[in-house]
């Protein structure tokens, strides 16, 4: 659609527009750092330059029809079910995603029939992408089930995690958006996830759940070079007496945040902000204030969110809700909350419960392979594991110093505390780019509404074009005719290497499935019944 203030170039907008104000779109697309805009008028859509639309569940009939209207002319449409235009589209194909129907987890398998499938057609000049599912209630999800996680060479090891593998989700979604822009010859721009010219970052995290001193003590020496980039969060329940610990890794230089009082999250408010509170006060005594949490196990609840939000906390991280994707501000109870989620990736130190050493050739191997597959999609490389535990990091430290020294070995990695990146993706999400193209001149330009004093100076967007060519590039450079492809830094493109399974969601094995009467539920009852004892005694 053109720019219609220009007389002398044709400027087409690179934004997403909504046709329906819905909260995990939003959540997505600000997390993704692509631009967009809503309407809740017929007469906007009618004036707006945007050339991807996208049409959740629920968009009015009106506002829908005139969409349609718009893609006969050559826009494109991303459809939510009950949202695909009536008229009959040519030229109909099915992309075939890798993800379970059901649950969006596992690689493509060929004999499975139930992956998903994309419905694309033409309808005039443009194009009509209808997805198969609705985004909120799977972005929305906090549902919990056993996962089993490949670690090369068909080796699995279950962990229990979001029944929903959300980032699946987003790459679906991802590769649908990118594919809208690309089939109308336009590039697909978005902020980039790291600051400045870094292809990923570095966040390496403790969960100190209580055990020998001698271990902690261990883990602490093997971080303590890669202090940077470390951070450490402390069950207090089990510190109370050894708050030593805590000031040690503090002295690191690490950043020192709350695990919890009690290893576990309560369904109720009232417990759960004892609990909070209570660790809260054993990190003050220790002259230690968090602002990041991380929950316990697979444990999470509604309360707890909300508790964290009044507390002020910047950030936390929870498996419960997600795992091993990029930072996003949630949507719980049908709204975006104000609490960053880091969502890590799921297998830090649980190889020995699989019959595998934890340093040896297999565990050395995967962290190598899932290290280099981060790098090369331009993800993230959340890591963590166990400080203290017996059988644990804290007791083969050697593998400790493997996985950072591995991750460090690239020189456009950052290393990064979590709290330092948390509020570098806070500024970033209150950075508004909105981006264009300009047709006659192949320029990309940006204008920056940014809330922030001084500017994020950063912060780059990432320019990807049709023929798979991409760069980074400076959004607070003044280029009203935007910029050549020259004046832009030149950035490797994005891609999953041959060993992509490794790291990846697998399969869901039905056998597994826990029924309300078997032994794990019921020990998991009693899990609770003693955590409300220890609270209310105390």
């Amino acid at each position: 659609m053109p720019n219609k203030n220009s007389k002398n170039t044709l400027q087409l907008d690179l934004s997403v527009l909504l046709l329906k104000m819905d909260p995990a779109w939003i959540s997505f697309l600000d997390a993704e750092g692509i631009s967009w805009a809503t309407v809740n008028s017929d007469d906007l859509i009618k004036n707006h330059t945007a050339s991807v639309f996208v049409l959740p569940k629920g968009t009015p009939k009106s506002i829908a029809e005139n969409c349609y209207a718009l893609a006969l002319k050559g826009a494109c449409l991303i459809c939510e079910p009950d949202t695909e235009p009536v008229m009959h589209l040519d030229e109909i194909h099915y992309c075939k995603m890798p993800y379970d129907d059901q649950n969006f987890c596992g690689l493509e398998d060929k004999n499975n029939s139930r992956a998903i499938r994309v419905k694309r057609g033409k309808l005039g000049q443009g194009t009509v992408f209808c997805l198969p599912f609705c985004l909120r209630p799977l972005w929305e999800s906090w549902g919990r089930a056993r996962r089993f996680v490949n670690v090369g060479n068909g080796q699995l090891i279950y962990e229990e995690m979001s029944a929903i593998v959300k980032k699946n989700v987003r790459r679906v979604v991802i590769e649908i958006i990118k594919q809208a822009f690309f089939r109308q010859g336009l590039p697909f721009t978005h902020k980039w996830y790291f600051p400045g010219k870094n292809r990923s970052v570095l966040c390496f995290r403790g969960d100190a759940d209580g055990g020998p001193k001698e271990n902690f003590k261990c883990w602490l020496d093997a971080v303590r070079p890669f202090s940077t980039s470390t951070s450490v969060f402390f069950c207090t329940s089990k510190y109370t007496h050894k708050k030593d610990l805590i000031v040690a890794a503090a002295n690191a230089g690490l950043e020192v945040g709350s695990h919890n009082h009690w290893h576990i999250v309560f369904p109720d408010r009232f417990t759960n902000s004892k609990s909070l509170i209570r660790a809260e006060t054993v990190l003050n005594s220790a002259d230690q204030h968090p602002t990041g949490f991380v929950a316990p196990a697979f444990f999470w609840h509604p309360s707890l969110y909300h508790l964290l939000e009044q507390r002020g906390y910047l950030y936390a991280s929870s498996f419960r809700v997600n795992h091993d994707g990029i930072p996003y501000f949630p949507v719980v109870n049908g709204r975006i909350g104000k609490v960053l989620e880091i969502p890590y990736h799921c297998l830090g130190d649980r190889f020995p419960v699989s019959n595998i050493p934890l340093d040896g050739e297999i565990s050395r191997r995967f962290f190598e392979t899932l290290i280099k597959k981060k790098y090369s999609a331009g993800e993230p490389m959340f890591l963590y594991g166990h400080p203290d535990i017996k059988g644990r990091m804290g007791t083969s430290p050697e593998l400790v110093r493997f996985i950072l020294e591995t991750a460090m070995s690239y020189s456009d990695v950052k290393p990064l505390q979590l709290s330092p990146y948390a509020k570098w993706w806070r500024q970033r999400t209150d950075l508004k780019v909105e981006s264009f193209y300009d047709v006659k001149s192949s320029r990309v330009g940006f204008r920056n509404e940014s809330r922030l004093s001084p500017k994020l100076p950063d912060l780059m967007v990432r320019v990807e074009f049709p023929n798979g060519e991409s760069y980074l590039a400076d959004p607070n450079l003044y280029a009203p005719k935007g910029l050549p492809r020259d004046e832009m830094v030149t950035f490797s493109p994005l891609y999953l290497p041959n060993a992509y399974d490794v790291g990846e969601v697998v399969y869901k094995r039905p056998d597994l499935i826990t029924p309300w009467h078997s032994w794990r539920n019921r020990r998991m009852i009693r899990r609770f019944a003693e955590a409300y004892w220890q609270v209310y005694r105390s």
